[in-house]
């Protein structure tokens, strides 16, 4: 991955926490659900790459690297995997809020949890994907300098 990549899956990630953390001003709802839908589909592109390319070739050098982590590797992929779903489901409900937004806003109230929820949703994806990344990248370095004991 390069680091132009890098640059754009970090700060694409913290747009998406940004407008989530945002609060939601009386009258605005709908340009808060439409700036937190906007920002999840731009991010879910990177997601969907950087799941595919990256995390692939990290995985592959770990195991390249230490067959020991065989273990490990299969459960970074499973969290990949779960991720996905979660984010899928997450850009659903944010479809979902943002095309019902305009006929909430004038009784905004009864729709304050339930974009109380997205947002706590989506700011738990956030950090799930953030460990994840910091569990991939922190395996790698153990594959590389892990003390296997006396080797031939």
């Amino acid at each position: 991955m390069t680091s132009q990549q890098e640059k754009q899956f970090t700060e694409a990630l913290m747009k998406l926490e940004t407008a989530l953390e945002k609060p939601v001003i009386p009258g605005e709802m709908e340009s808060w659900a439409r700036d937190v839908r906007n920002e999840a589909a731009s991010f879910d592109h990177l997601l969907r790459e950087r799941v595919a390319g990256a995390h692939a070739e990290l995985y592959a050098s770990i195991t390249d690297e230490d067959q020991g982590l065989f273990r490990r590797v299969e459960q970074l992929r499973q969290e990949d995997f779960d991720i996905r779903n979660a984010y899928d489901a997450f850009l659903s409900e944010a479809s979902t809020l943002c095309e019902n937004a305009s006929r909430a806003e004038p009784q905004e109230a009864p729709a304050e949890s339930r974009i109380a929820q997205i947002s706590d949703n989506g700011l738990a994806l956030v950090i799930r994907i953030r460990k994840q990344e910091l569990a991939l990248r922190t395996w790698l370095v153990e594959s590389a300098f892990r003390d296997r004991g006396v080797q031939d």
